[in-house]
């Protein structure tokens, strides 16, 4: 915790987010400590020559181009796991739905009604 208080935090918010989702991935123990941090935070520098850039210049490319690759990868992993539950939660809708698809022939009017009533509960919480 004294690591994470004293960083600078040059990116603000959002590399303290950054530097926490990557640490968790990388964990191999699911326990954060100090060691799980220092690799992905930048060593301040004497020289204004790097201050603004957003990437670690302090690190070999290998090490950037993997956390690249780790960070999108989360955030694909949580688009998908996002899709895949509205996904069930519709199929489940569709299929549990009241409205015999077969043998029923229901006037459009009441298939809009139904649809417009379907959509809104699909409507997530603000």
């Amino acid at each position: 915790m004294l690591l994470l208080q004293d960083y600078n935090w040059p990116g603000n918010i959002r590399e303290l987010k950054n530097v926490v989702e990557t640490a968790t991935t990388l964990s191999k123990t699911g326990i954060l400590d100090v060691e799980s941090f220092l690799p992905l935070l930048t060593v301040e520098n004497s020289g204004d020559e790097s201050r603004n850039l957003p990437v670690h210049v302090n690190r070999p490319m290998e090490s950037l181009d993997r956390e690249f690759i780790y960070r999108a990868l989360i955030e694909i992993k949580k688009d998908l796991m996002d899709l895949k539950s509205f996904a069930e939660k519709n199929q489940n809708e569709f299929n549990n739905s009241s409205i015999e698809r077969e043998n029923v022939i229901l006037p459009l009017q009441e298939i809009e009604r139904q649809t417009i009533e379907k959509a809104f509960t699909f409507i997530p919480a603000q």
